[in-house]
């Protein structure tokens, strides 16, 4: 049997992993039910009618040229594209991209059928008379972007996050715009124009219409898109319909979507630290009732973004410094005795000396008792890095204090303590 299976994998001449191709023609290659996967193609060429049932899977893919017919049936999943032309290639077809990198890429006249690119990120890319048909791109992430000509009607984009982008005479879905992060700043060109059901909309009557939209959407609790328009309606009344949204999902232990709800809070700045730690408490009472892996996160994801009150410390520690578990203990048991219904996180980096940063939220009664943290934890560094006789101390841990006062100033506070 050994024989058989050793004769049975040493025939297999379709796998080409783990390999680096530099500044090489690889046009008379087969890209036919090959696998490429997590290889370094670097300034490549790459001339063929077709590449299909492929595998490139965590490959890097560097100034590279695709002269490319059709791509169809690929797995190009977690790879990274570096200042790649893909105006070369006609179509995509049934093509994976999810959690793949793309940077200073161009995309122009190229046609994508059936493809994903869930999660996946673009950064100062160039989108010029693309077309999209049955693609996905949910949760992916926008960045520096401009799009010219460009369709978004056929193509899924929920949960997206579009930053500091520009789209010129393109045409946008009406329905589909107010489910993605950035909403409000693509309706600033008037170039573009809305399709709501074949039918063509102008910016501005777009915008004229948001109460309508608001009543659809609130017909189907649709609380996304809610939050996203009554932020461009009324602040106030933005964060009254997302604190709702929040406890309606809370109820009904919808903790995925209460996720969402509060990423899109925290990328709009709203919701208050007092309504965010009802949440956390509300979240707190239930997770009793059901064990859920989006609890934990959306707790952080509530104190994460709820204010700039933290506290630095520079410990000056290695991190195998048994003296460094210690003082992280010691700094969140004085921490816990302060809270009550509160919440706080302690992180550090894993490099040395190590760096603690300690997130509040605002829920410790008031910003005296904030700041009244501070010589708790000076006391419990104290206690830990006590020296006897000796004479010159020459080592400190550096603490720096953040916080708001009530005037909207924000105070920093530095002390060292020697030791």
């Amino acid at each position: 049997m050994n024989k058989v299976f050793e004769k049975a994998i040493s025939k297999n001449n379709n796998i080409y992993n783990n390999t680096t191709f530099n500044k090489v023609d690889l046009s008379n290659n087969s890209f036919f039910h090959k696998s490429y996967k997590r290889n370094f193609f670097n300034e490549v060429v790459i001339e063929k009618k077709a590449i299909s049932f492929c595998a490139f899977t965590s490959s890097n893919f560097n100034h590279c040229s695709l002269i490319v017919n059709k791509i169809m049936n690929v797995n190009m999943q977690l790879c990274h594209f570096n200042n790649i032309d893909f105006s070369n290639v006609n179509t995509f077809y049934s093509t994976t991209f999810d959690n793949s990198f793309f940077e200073k890429c161009t995309f122009s006249n190229t046609i994508f059928k059936s493809c994903n690119f869930t999660n996946a990120m673009f950064i100062n890319c160039y989108f010029d008379s693309v077309i999209f048909k049955s693609s996905n791109y949910d949760n992916c992430t926008f960045l520096n972007c401009k799009f010219i000509n460009f369709e978004f009607t056929y193509m899924n984009i929920d949960y997206s996050k579009f930053l500091n982008c520009s789209i010129e005479n393109s045409i946008l879905s009406g329905m589909q715009l107010p489910y993605i992060f950035g909403f409000n700043n693509l309706l600033e060109n008037d170039s573009n124009k809305i399709l709501i059901n074949n039918q063509y909309f102008l910016l501005n009557e777009y915008k004229e219409s948001f109460n309508l939209l608001l009543d659809r959407f609130k017909k189907t609790n649709e609380y996304f898109p809610i939050i996203n328009i009554t932020y461009m309606i009324n602040l106030e009344y933005c964060e009254y319909e997302a604190y709702e949204a929040c406890k309606v999902l809370c109820y009904s232990k919808n903790f995925i979507m209460l996720k969402r709800i509060i990423e899109l809070c925290n990328f709009l700045k709203v919701l208050q630290y007092n309504k965010r730690n009802e949440i956390i408490s509300l979240i707190t009472s239930l997770s009793n009732e059901i064990d859920n892996h989006y609890i934990s996160l959306c707790k952080k994801l509530l104190i994460n973004d709820a204010s700039n009150d933290s506290i630095t410390i520079e410990t000056g520690l290695d991190y195998n410094d048994p003296k460094f578990l210690a003082l992280v203990k010691k700094i969140d048991e004085e921490i816990t005795k302060r809270e009550e219904n509160g919440f706080h996180v302690i992180r550090y980096n894993h490099k040395s000396p190590v760096i603690l940063d300690i997130s509040l939220l605002s829920t410790f009664g008031s910003i005296a008792s904030i700041i009244g943290l501070t010589p708790l934890i000076v006391n419990a560094i104290k206690k830990i890095f006590k020296r006897k006789n000796e004479p010159k101390l020459q080592n400190f841990i550096k603490i720096t204090t953040t916080y708001v006062d009530d005037n909207g100033n924000t105070i920093i506070v530095i002390e060292k303590i020697y030791y």
